[in-house]
């Protein structure tokens, strides 16, 4: 038997939604309903991603792209050139 903490996003025992917890910035802007298809790389930087929602767009970043697609999803998405 053993014993181990693992960070969640849960309140009162519910799971909650990245959106709803990721404070509200004006830098930031979350898409839900979208499904990254793949990061488009210049050298060794992300300048955009191409996005799946109604339909096919690429957005391209000012500064950085933060990837949270969970460890299988993010991982993909690196290794699709």
């Amino acid at each position: 038997m053993g014993y181990a903490e693992f960070a969640s996003n849960s309140y009162d025992r519910k799971r909650q939604w990245v959106a709803k917890c990721y404070p509200r910035r004006k830098n930031v802007t979350i898409w839900a309903d979208t499904l990254a298809s793949r990061l488009i790389i210049e050298g060794e930087k992300v300048v955009a991603v191409e996005v799946i929602g109604k339909r096919k767009k690429v957005v391209r970043a000012r500064k950085e792209v933060l990837v949270c697609s969970g460890p299988i999803g993010s991982l993909k998405l690196l290794l699709l050139r």
